[in-house]
């Protein structure tokens, strides 16, 4: 059944290497979502997770997020090691809420010092100052029809994480990292604010963006929120939080799920918007708000979502995303070499894959190599029976079609398990020194979502080695 799902590209199975990052603790807490960052030249691989404990009485479950840091000193990741202890707390408290956090990640080198610069946002919980907005009851109908909602908060912690002066690898105690200073980036007293889905990356410059969903829920509609770093010692430390608005759309709806990357003309960012409410129409968009004469592309229109921009270190922009449509569902990407602002310099949208129920993409590249990872139902009979797959290939000199690997087959009895990618970002992350690529999925007995929590799960952590591409 996938291999005839999966017709269209070349399918090759991957090596994969595939370690448990956590797994349920007895019953009481349950893995939901996660992000992954590579710093290739440490050989440090950095692991953000969230755990939700089990409160079967009460949808607001607590949740917490940990912070892990691993060593993977070869190239296959054989001889991993975990030296820095047990996994740390960055809040050091629970989080009552019934939304996960989906955490956001960005790791840089600070230089001259050699310091990594480590930023976690995610999706924090204000103390409630007024009722709910539009009902002070807890209860699913409240919501499933989306009235349930209190004032949000998205939290940014910042930790500067010193490098050994002798081996130049990193050194901390998991007691350091509970001195983070809370530094909320957006959120505010208002009951029908909510702020969600963050997007976070520290460009060279060292200067972080982060961007989010922000929803009105008094009937002000849902848009997307932006802020750039000042400087890391600057009082405040974060800019202005910014609308980012889309004027050229005949009947807007609301506008979410930004990527964000930085580029010659600063901060890209791509979202999901609503471009007619009463045709059903939607499209994904890219802005460039550091260029203020920059016009806003329309990259995709139709039944798509969640799209995922980055930029490759030959200063090529690409934006992945899909395209919803049951067993025909597909997902695309755009590519731009140079002045991307202008939509006639960008490539026609390829198709990467069409599948059942696939989404979710996440892009990485290594010249020109191209990965995206991304999920797909690999049984259109049952009600979901989601897996974690990748495709890639080389564009260029020496151009390959797709290949297609999925990343941990299921065999029975474990092949009604759902594979999700979603509560997170990145869920992917790439090693350009030693050439391997890394993803992070909850493997579960119910796919995640709003009103649909697992039971029990593990949360994995899957490598796989990739050739260079010909330049």
């Amino acid at each position: 059944m996938l291999l005839a799902a999966l017709a269209a590209p070349a399918f090759a199975q991957q090596v994969w290497h595939l370690r448990e990052v956590v797994s349920s603790v007895a019953d009481q807490e349950v893995p939901i979502g996660a992000s992954i960052r590579q710093f290739a030249d440490t050989q440090d691989v950095f692991v953000v997770y969230e755990m939700q404990t089990l409160e079967v009485a009460d949808v607001q479950a607590p949740r917490r997020l940990y912070l892990q840091d691993y060593r993977c000193p070869t190239a296959d990741c054989d001889g991993l090691t975990h030296p820095y202890g047990d996994p740390v707390d960055p809040i050091g408290e629970d989080v009552l809420w019934f939304q996960p956090m989906s955490p956001a990640m960005s790791v840089h080198r600070r230089t001259p010092t050699g310091a990594i610069k480590l930023e976690l946002v995610w999706r924090g919980r204000a103390e409630r100052t007024a009722p709910y907005c539009g009902s002070d009851t807890v209860n699913y109908d409240d919501i499933l029809d989306g009235t349930l909602h209190e004032a949000q908060r998205l939290d940014l912690f910042h930790q500067t994480v010193s490098a050994d002066p002798l081996t130049g690898t990193l050194r901390y105690a998991p007691a350091d990292l509970l001195e983070y200073t809370p530094a909320p980036v957006g959120g505010g007293g208002d009951a029908c604010e909510d702020r969600n889905r963050p997007s976070i990356v520290t460009p060279t410059s060292g200067r972080s963006r982060a961007c989010w969903r922000y929803a009105d829920r008094s009937g002000g509609g849902d848009h997307v929120h932006c802020v750039t770093e000042r400087c890391v010692t600057c009082s405040p430390r974060w800019g202005s939080e910014v609308e980012l608005g889309v004027v050229d759309q005949p009947d807007p709806g609301l506008q979410d799920h930004p990527s964000v990357a930085v580029g010659a003309d600063g901060r890209i960012v791509a979202h999901h918007s609503e471009e007619s409410v009463s045709a059903g129409l939607d499209g994904v968009r890219l802005q460039f708000p550091d260029a203020p004469a920059a016009p806003t592309l329309l990259l995709g229109s139709g039944p798509v979502d969640q799209p995922d921009v980055s930029q490759d270190r030959m200063g090529r922009t690409h934006v992945v995303w899909d395209e919803r449509g049951g067993a025909s569902a597909k997902i695309w990407l755009r590519s731009c070499e140079a002045d991307c602002t202008d939509l006639a310099n960008w490539d026609a949208a390829a198709e990467v894959v069409t599948a059942n129920k696939v989404r979710f993409p996440t892009l990485l590249t290594d010249g020109n190599r191209q990965l995206v990872t991304y999920m797909m139902d690999v049984d259109p009979t049952s009600a979901e029976s989601n897996r974690v797959m990748l495709a890639t290939r080389c564009v260029g000199p020496g151009a390959t079609p797709w290949s297609i690997s999925e990343v941990r087959p299921l065999v029975a009895p474990d092949e009604a398990r759902d594979q999700v990618l979603f509560w997170g970002e990145p869920a992917a992350t790439a090693n350009r020194v030693d050439n391997l690529f890394h993803v992070v999925f909850v493997e579960a007995d119910e796919y995640v979502n709003i009103v649909s929590v697992p039971t029990e799960g593990t949360l994995w952590w899957a490598t796989t080695a990739y050739d260079d591409c010909p330049e």
